[in-house]
Formats: structure tokens, sequence, C-alpha cells
């Protein structure tokens, strides 16, 4: 089951969404498994946190996070991005959206084997101002070629992590590239 939560800089605000899409069945029942290995297709969980790879507590204000799991992966003026693990849920996401002095954040999750899979997608909406992220694991994210991510519509801004548009289900449209380009 994909969980998703919203974070907002201000107590009132219209015109917000925070849209997340992830294909899961059961929860993930441990985000490391004994080795200290994830079980996430994704090598960067694997690495020593950094001091700045740690995402702000009000965005994990419930406590589904591991401590000392998030790795930054997107640090731009007006978005910032960050994967983590849960012990319930799996592979997460932290979108944070700056406009204007207001910022949203959204977290989602989904279990391992389903990130495996599909990857993670969120969106985050603050008044006029809209982005999309896709979280890819290693192996997709490898998949993909150039013209793929252009045919998509979709843009590589770091390795493992892309953006889309808003609204676009683009994680069903990766599954179509990626099977298009490595169709024999």
């Amino acid at each position: 089951m994909n969980q998703t939560r919203r974070v907002s800089g201000r107590l009132a605000i219209a015109g917000l969404a925070i849209v997340a899409v992830g294909s899961s069945v059961a929860y993930a029942a441990s985000a490391a498994s004994a080795d200290g290995k994830t079980g996430a297709d994704l090598a960067l969980l694997d690495r020593t946190q950094a001091a700045g790879d740690i995402a702000p507590q009000q965005y994990d204000s419930e406590g589904t996070l591991v401590d000392g799991s998030t790795r930054l992966l997107l640090d731009e003026p007006d978005n910032r991005v960050w994967v983590g693990l849960s012990e319930k849920r799996g592979v997460c996401v932290i979108a944070e959206l700056r406009s204007d002095g207001d910022w949203m954040a959204g977290l989602t999750c989904n279990d391992t084997d389903g990130f495996n899979s599909n990857g993670l997608q969120i969106g985050v909406s603050n008044f006029d101002t809209r982005s999309m992220f896709v979280v890819l694991p290693d192996s997709t994210a490898n998949d993909l070629s150039p013209a793929a991510l252009q045919m998509g519509g979709l843009q590589r801004v770091a390795e493992n992590l892309l953006t889309a548009p808003y609204d676009k289900p683009a994680i069903v449209e990766i599954g179509a590239l990626v099977a298009e380009e490595t169709r024999p």
C-alpha cells in the first residue's frame, strides 16, 4: 500500500497538492537485513549518511524513517529531494518545494519489492509552482537512454532522479520506455 503525507509551511493554503504514485501490495517487513543491506535496488542507500543527507525533522514528524537512512538526491534553490528507509513502509522519498518564502513537502513510501520494480514518484504543488519527481532503482536508471527519457517527457536531474510532467503518470511511462528499449 502506498503511503503519503504532506507537511506545509503555512497553516492554511489553498491550491496545494501532493501526488504520489507507487505500486505495492504489502509493507516491507524490515528496511535493512542483518548484514546492513537494504534490499532496495539503490546503492546510494548503502553508503554512510553525510551531514547534508539529513532531511528536516518536521518532514518526518511521525518517525516514519529509520534514523540515519536519508540521502539527499537533489538540492536546488526551489527543490530538495531525499530518499530514505522505513522499517514498516520500505523505501520512501521526501520532496520539498520552496517558492516565495513558502514551502511544501511531501513524503511517500513503497515497499522494497514495489520500489525495485516500479520506482517511486511524488508530486508537490504550491500555488502555481508544481514539481514531479521519480526516484528510480539502479537497474532501471541504467536502462533508460536520453532518447527514451525525451520520448517520455522526462529529464534526468541526478543519477537515480528524474523530473516528469506534473500531470502524467511517469512510472507507467518509464516501464513502457524500458520495455521498448530492451525489446530485441
